[in-house]
C-alpha cells in the first residue's frame, strides 16, 4: 500500500470519545456505537468554532501499541476550546510527521484492509503512536465507494 509522508501543524479537536481496545473485536463494537451516538445526538450542532464540517475520527492516548487500549473520538477540528461543552472530549494534537494513506473501495472493508496494513510489523515499527486520524465528509455515505484519508503519526 502506498503512502505519502507529510508534516502537519497543530490542531485542536473537540468531540465525543470512548476508551476502547482492539482485543476481541471490542473496537469494532465501540466505534459503531459511537458513530450511532454521534449521529443521533447531532454533535455537529453542539460544537462551536469548527474549522469546517469534515468529521474527524481521532485515535489517541495510546497505552502502548495497537494491541493496548486507546481513545477513539469523533468530532471536528476547532479554532478554540472556549465554548466547547464541558462533557465533550478535547485534545490538542501537536505538530507531527504523518503517513497519509487512502482507504479506497467499499466501506467498511476498505478501512479494515488499510488498518491491517498499518498493523503489519514493517509499517507498525515506524509509528510514533501520538495521534492518528481519519477524515470523513460531512455527508459521508457508507453505501458509496469511498476514498477516506488516514493520517498515521510516524517517527
Amino acid at each position: 500500500m502506498k503512502y505519502e509522508v507529510v508534516q502537519l501543524s497543530a490542531q485542536k479537536f473537540a468531540g465525543i470519545s470512548i476508551l476502547t481496545t482492539n482485543q476481541d473485536n471490542q473496537a469494532l463494537k465501540d466505534i459503531s456505537n459511537l458513530w450511532k451516538q454521534f449521529k443521533a445526538n447531532d454533535i455537529f450542532e453542539k460544537i462551536p468554532d469548527k474549522k469546517g464540517n469534515q468529521v474527524i475520527a481521532l485515535y489517541t492516548d495510546y497505552e502502548g501499541d495497537y494491541t493496548m487500549p486507546y481513545i477513539y473520538a469523533l468530532g471536528y477540528w476547532v479554532t478554540k476550546f472556549d465554548y466547547v461543552p464541558k462533557d465533550f472530549f478535547v485534545k490538542e494534537v501537536f505538530p507531527d510527521k504523518y503517513a497519509r494513506l487512502f482507504a479506497e473501495g467499499n466501506f467498511p472493508a476498505c478501512i479494515q484492509k488499510t488498518w491491517e496494513f498499518i498493523w503489519q510489523p514493517e509499517f507498525d515499527s515506524t509509528r510514533s503512536y501520538h495521534s492518528d486520524f481519519e477524515c470523513y465528509a460531512h455527508d459521508f455515505d457508507p453505501n458509496r465507494t469511498v476514498s477516506i484519508p488516514l493520517y498515521i503519526s510516524i517517527k
